[in-house]
């Protein structure tokens, strides 16, 4: 027992440790002042208020997608669309908060008396909350929908459905929704009112970072201390003891799949109104892979979710600082993701010994067939 917890480990930690090395090893190789880079990528995150910001800002939306990650997979299911669900997630929320309180609105707020003007705030910031939830599940329960009445997989529909919202909402963002007193490929901003506040200035960490951990404990909760949360993990995890159970199935299924995508809308909303104040184009690029990521690296269990998160935004953080510190490559971010779930992917495939003794065993019984 012993032995495979700590192989557990081991194969749990080889994943965020390749993206350290593969960080390291751009920086060495790219960068004219390698030592100064190396040093930047650890020490920033730190020492540098900004730096620090962007690190723990990162984590928290990690998180929220992550935690959107992890409970599909907890329910059975792998979402892989969580890319276009951020982006729908955010795109609404905008569309919303700029339809509701627009810039013109409250042009002076000393004019107003501070109760109806807060109220407002909070009507119009609850609305943008549902509209990026219900984007964003609304985008992962056509998948589930389609798993429990075609038989199509999740896995392959999610994705197919990501890659068909993205470019749409590119065109509405970069089309007739786009700002035109402005040169960047946008929504117009939100009003400063709908803003989260911030933390750490200039860096965008902001107040939705301490609601995170909450929710991570929350879930982690619901899947460990309640019985509906132990139907939730058997479903996902034995469905056959499921159904022999007379567990509603196909009910937790979708339901996983839709709260995953929820999540992911939530993560949208958060990164518009914390941390871009706009849906600008691409603004999700790498968030949802990256919450997957970190899924599957904590094995879906939410409270693992936060430690994993912090260390992978780090990795993340710290190579966007060796960047602009000592000018080694922008795309070296993209490069620690792809090893990142290169090694995940890894951990799925069997060992080569096992195919190798199949084919060994296959061959002895071919020859026996021949002598006899």
């Amino acid at each position: 027992m012993e032995i495979k917890r700590t192989s557990g480990i081991v194969s749990a930690a080889a994943a965020p440790v390749a993206g350290l090395l593969t960080a390291l090893a751009i920086i060495l190789c790219t960068s004219t002042q390698p030592l100064e880079a190396a040093l930047s990528f650890f020490t920033l995150p730190f020492t540098n208020l900004y730096y620090a910001g962007t690190w723990l800002n990162g984590s928290s939306l990690l998180i929220i997608a992550g935690l959107g990650s992890a409970l599909a997979m907890q329910s059975g299911n792998m979402n892989l669309g969580g890319e276009g669900q951020v982006y729908i997630g955010g795109f609404c929320a905008v569309l919303i908060m700029n339809a509701l309180l627009p810039e013109s609105l409250i042009e002076n707020s000393a004019e107003h008396t501070a109760h109806p003007q807060a109220l407002i705030v909070f009507a119009v910031s609850c609305a943008a909350l549902g509209a990026a939830a219900l984007s964003g599940g609304a985008a992962s329960f056509i998948p589930a929908l389609l798993k429990q009445r075609r038989g199509i997989s999740e896995l392959i529909s999610s994705f197919l459905l990501s890659a068909a919202l993205i470019p749409l909402i590119d065109y509405a963002v970069s089309g007739p929704l786009r700002d035109q007193s402005k040169n960047l490929l946008a929504m117009p901003f939100i009003h400063e009112l709908l803003r989260f506040k911030q933390i750490l200035p200039p860096s965008p960490l902001n107040v939705s970072a301490a609601a995170v951990i909450p929710l991570a404990l929350l879930c982690a909760y619901f899947l460990y201390k309640t019985r509906r949360g132990q139907r939730f993990r058997i479903c996902g995890s034995a469905p056959e003891f499921a159904l022999y159970c007379a567990y509603p199935l196909g009910t937790l299924s979708t339901a996983g799949m839709i709260v995953s995508g929820m999540f992911h809308g939530i993560a949208g909303y958060a990164a518009v109104a914390g941390t871009y104040y706009t849906c600008h184009s691409g603004f999700y690029a790498g968030m949802g892979w990256n919450a997957l990521s970190a899924a599957l690296i904590a094995r879906s269990n939410p409270i693992a979710l936060i430690p994993v998160s912090l260390f992978l935004s780090y990795i993340f953080t710290g190579t966007s600082a060796a960047a602009v510190a000592a000018h080694t490559s922008y795309d070296a971010a993209f490069l620690v993701q792809g090893a990142v779930m290169l090694f995940i992917s890894a951990q799925f495939v069997h060992k080569p010994a096992l195919f190798v003794g199949k084919f060994q065993n296959r061959l002895h019984t071919i020859k026996e067939g021949e002598k006899s």
